[in-house]
């Protein structure tokens, strides 16, 4: 025997529940049916009022499990006349392995009790017949109650939790994520903003399959260092919801395995002395920006292109020329053939750099005084 534990003070066991909500042992969510409001445990008349466990029927949905013919068992609205099966539960295709319902009938002798269809399919109506197990009131009801609550903290015994992938989510300015599941996939490239109110507390994982943005929002879609993040296709982020509506990103993983922020990053330097000019800035297609060197000739720097280009150090001389260094990607050249052209100024106290990459960048240079 399975050792039990309890929720409440109601026993359950292995296998009872899962985090999906639904019972993994007798039934599941998809196979339940309206409640009834009397079950019929034993032989009845299927025509005509009645009064069944306690309950005076008047067009009532009665759930029929204990007829000597066993293919008369079903669900039924009562009637003067003869008993039609309910709606829900009157085709082949609606009466299958695991349907099940639920007594609610006030003043009946089975309220509360649940009876679980454990006749292997096929099942054809009125020939076949249907053998229902009974179920007291209890914790297998758990999936008809919107916001079970733990007494304790959930004991698993020692088995997987896991995590169910939901539907497809297109993106949207505003993701409308579902409650179908914590896992989704994203397909489109619209850009999100917001993303729908779940509930506080939940944790989604989102895989894009395409190049869209997140935009940051210091109250609905918190990101690090308040930052958007353009996806790539295959990267994977995680969200937890820690307000109504309100996300937070506290994973992301990339494709292709970078860090979502480089850890150098590019900063502006500061400089009591006066030795040392930095500037970040966005310079258009074929412009410059220039930059002097504190205090006259003689120096040297750095300079870059965006966050994903390389770096390149250079030294200008007392005569007015600049001197590569170090190259790395090409980034930067002194001749008017490459992606930046770097070049002393007509005052022989500073450097030009040109914007020759096609289009606008930030360009971040620092210059010092040696």
């Amino acid at each position: 025997m399975t050792r039990p534990r309890t929720l409440d003070g109601v026993f359950l066991f292995k296998g009872d529940i899962n985090l999906t909500g639904t019972i993994s042992g007798p039934g599941r969510a998809r196979d339940r049916r309206a409640s009834v409001e009397a079950g019929a445990t034993s032989d009845v008349t299927l025509s005509g009022e009645q009064t069944i466990n306690g309950v005076l029927t008047s067009a009532s949905r009665i759930g029929v499990v204990g007829q000597s013919a066993p293919a008369e068992n079903g669900i039924y609205v009562t009637d003067a006349g003869a008993w039609t099966r309910a709606t829900d539960a009157d085709e082949d295709s609606e009466v299958t392995n695991g349907l099940n319902f639920l007594v609610s009938g006030a003043g009946s002798t089975k309220v509360e009790f649940r009876y679980v269809l454990t006749t292997a399919d096929p099942i054809t109506i009125g020939v076949t017949g249907l053998a229902f197990a009974e179920h007291q009131p209890g914790i297998l009801d758990l999936f008809g109650d919107l916001t079970p609550q733990l007494a304790g903290p959930l004991d698993t015994f020692g088995q997987q939790v896991r995590w169910s992938k939901g539907a497809d989510v297109a993106s949207a300015s505003a993701l409308a994520v579902l409650a179908d599941g914590n896992s989704f996939d994203v397909p489109g490239t619209d850009d999100i903003d917001t993303i729908d109110a779940l509930g506080v507390g939940t944790i989604i994982i989102l895989h894009f399959d395409g190049i869209l943005t997140i935009n940051h929002d210091a109250a609905d879609l918190v990101l690090p260092a308040d930052a958007n993040i353009i996806t790539q296709a295959g990267d994977h982020a995680i969200f937890h919801e820690y307000a109504a509506g309100d996300w937070r990103l506290v994973g992301y993983l990339r494709a292709d395995g970078t860090a979502l922020i480089s850890v150098a990053t590019w900063v502006a330097l500061t400089d009591t002395a006066g030795d040392i000019t930095s500037s970040d800035e966005s310079v258009a297609d074929e412009a410059s920006i220039v930059t002097d060197i504190p205090g006259g000739n003689g120096g040297g720097g750095m300079v870059r292109a965006g966050d994903s280009l390389a770096t390149t150090k250079f030294t200008f001389k007392s005569n007015g020329n600049v001197e590569l260094e170090t190259v790395t990607g090409d980034v930067v050249s002194t001749d008017t053939d490459g992606n930046l052209c770097l070049f002393a100024n007509g005052a022989k106290d500073g450097v030009v750099v040109k914007n020759r990459l096609g289009a606008a960048h930030n360009i971040h240079i620092a210059v010092w005084r040696t």
